[in-house]
């Protein structure tokens, strides 16, 4: 019937010079599409792609200081990332990506149906390799926990999990086993993220084939 993600991630005061690009909008590692990118592709992946998406995007601190340098610079990347849409299967969906403040949450994603409501939660709002917990409320029988399946556990079990994910990879490309994400997951990763761009610079509605 409907799904939502939300992701909060902390972000400090004083940054190192690297890191600059990242609130310039013009360039290609802002928070939209770094952020954005990665919470969104998982996201659809687990519950489906948009087919229509409307945005709103915003900037709520707006200097920040170099470290190196302790220049402080003008903020025009977006860091509050709002969007409410529809999925291929035609359930409503909405997206609330923030950065900003001294704690992050992480990913929380829930997905309603009849039957009930999936909740994944993460432990921390890192953004390639949470532990995540999945559980299930349904009718008056209360929340329960649901265990990951053996056979969807990278081994070993007792690495990181960004650990245990990029062996995983590993492995199924010396199986020779198909691998994602792939090309065509960039290109509608960033198809998704122009139409968020319009939507917002616009106000109109967006559609994606």
């Amino acid at each position: 019937m409907s799904a939502s993600l939300t992701y909060s991630l902390s972000s400090p005061e004083v940054w190192s010079v690297r890191y600059a690009d990242l609130f310039d909008h013009t360039k290609g590692v802002n928070h939209l599409a770094v952020v954005g990118g990665h919470s969104m592709d998982m996201f659809g992946s687990a519950v489906g792609h948009f087919t229509e998406i409307s945005a709103t995007l915003a900037t709520r601190i707006p200097r920040i200081t170099l470290q190196e340098t302790g220049e402080q610079i003008t903020v025009t990347s977006p860091d509050q990332i709002a969007a409410v849409g529809l999925l291929e299967s035609g359930a409503a969906a909405s997206v609330h990506i923030m950065t900003g403040g001294p704690r992050g949450e992480g990913f929380l994603i829930e997905v309603h149906g009849r039957a009930g409501r999936l909740v994944l939660d993460s432990a921390d709002d890192s953004l390639v390799g949470p532990e995540f917990t999945l559980s299930f409320s349904g009718g008056t029988g209360g929340t329960v926990v649901l265990p990951v399946p053996d056979r969807y556990v990278p081994m070993p079990s007792d690495a990181p999990p960004a650990v245990r994910n990029v062996r995983q990879v590993y492995r199924n490309l010396a199986a020779g086993i198909p691998t994602e994400p792939d090309f065509l997951t960039a290109v509608r990763t960033h198809r998704l993220i122009d139409a968020i761009k319009r939507s917002a610079t616009t106000g109109e509605r967006q559609h994606l084939g």
